[in-house]
């Protein structure tokens, strides 16, 4: 057996395994964003938008706080990336909401297993002309879908509400009043502000609810905005950060939420064909994680996305597909 002289005595060497490098990490969680609705539909609302980096802002009217977190090498760690809602293709139902984003990892200092989740964002509201009004409204979620049209035999359609405080935003209602106003719909919410109602006396639909940029991965990529009402004329209800335009007509028809950014989907336009009126889709969810340049990361079960890119002195990994994470 190999020896070592302490100064004192001489002992033996052992063979232990090594200890497990442990360190911090930073993410970013965004939701899958809600579907828009049909035919003068309500924008989809924002999926939920949660970081942990720099003392970044999260959403909703009271900031969602992310929690400190490390991870080990060697261990497996499960991600599941939100899908997004689908848009209304009829006037029987609104837009689906988003799924979750969840990333499991560490509490910083031995502080146990965490479990984040970042809730989908709401699907709007459809325009329905029969005597079931269910559809009018937005849907709840993270943040709420927007309020289809209004309707002169039922009142007005009414934004979706945000799940709570902590996720995001309600979505806008629909336009109110007689005439014109009736032909336009609400924005959907965002994950740092409320969707938009339609301009008073206009065609045109509400603007989607305002997301944010984070310095994590280096880049100004906007998400968690919602998406923008649907409207008659005019110009096209602008979606924010990730989130789609609403629709007009059949040359500017609704625009599905940006991908990874979990974006609301665009309402469905009011004029044209009705095959042209669909709700656009909400954007996928993502999942960034901030860690030192000295680990490494592979993605396994089915994720995807890129990993070890540089940023700072630091690395990052965006994970736009559900699977697990191991660092080395």
């Amino acid at each position: 057996c190999m020896q070592h002289y302490n100064g004192t005595d001489w002992k033996n060497y052992q063979n232990l395994p090594n200890a497990p490098v442990t360190f911090n990490i930073d993410y970013l969680l965004v939701g899958g964003g809600g579907g828009g609705g049909f035919n003068l539909g309500g924008g989809g609302g924002a999926g939920a938008y949660i970081v942990s980096y720099n003392s970044e802002t999260g959403g909703g009217s009271v900031p969602a706080t992310g929690s400190t977190g490390e991870m080990s090498r060697g261990v497996t760690y499960n991600i599941t990336v939100g899908t997004p809602g689908a848009g209304a293709t009829d006037d029987l139902s609104t837009g689906t909401n988003g799924s979750s984003t969840v990333l499991n990892f560490e509490g910083r200092g031995g502080g146990g297993a965490v479990t984040e989740t970042a809730i989908g964002g709401g699907g709007g509201g459809t325009m329905n002309s029969n005597t079931d009004t269910t559809q009018l409204n937005g849907v709840t979620g993270a943040s709420g879908g927007g309020g289809s049209r209004g309707n002169v035999g039922f009142g007005n359609a009414n934004g979706g509400t945000a799940t709570s405080v902590n996720s995001g935003f309600n979505g806008g209602a629909g336009g109110t009043g007689a005439g014109n106003t009736w032909n336009a719909a609400g924005g959907g919410g965002g994950a740092f502000g409320v969707g938009q109602i339609p301009p008073a006396t206009n065609t045109v639909g509400g603007a989607g609810g305002i997301g944010a940029t984070s310095g994590i991965d280096g880049t100004s990529t906007g998400r968690g905005g919602g998406g923008g009402g649907g409207g008659y004329t005019g110009a096209p209800a602008a979606g924010t950060s990730g989130g789609g335009n609403g629709g007009i007509d059949n040359s500017n028809q609704a625009v599905d939420g940006t991908d990874y950014t979990g974006g609301g989907g665009g309402g469905g336009a009011g004029s044209g064909v009705l095959a042209g009126r669909h709700g656009g889709a909400g954007g996928s969810g993502v999942v960034i994680i901030r860690y030192p340049a000295a680990q490494s990361a592979t993605l396994a079960g089915g994720a995807t996305g890129d990993v070890d890119q540089s940023v700072g002195s630091d690395r990052y990994a965006k994970i736009t597909g559900s699977g697990t994470i191991t660092f080395s």
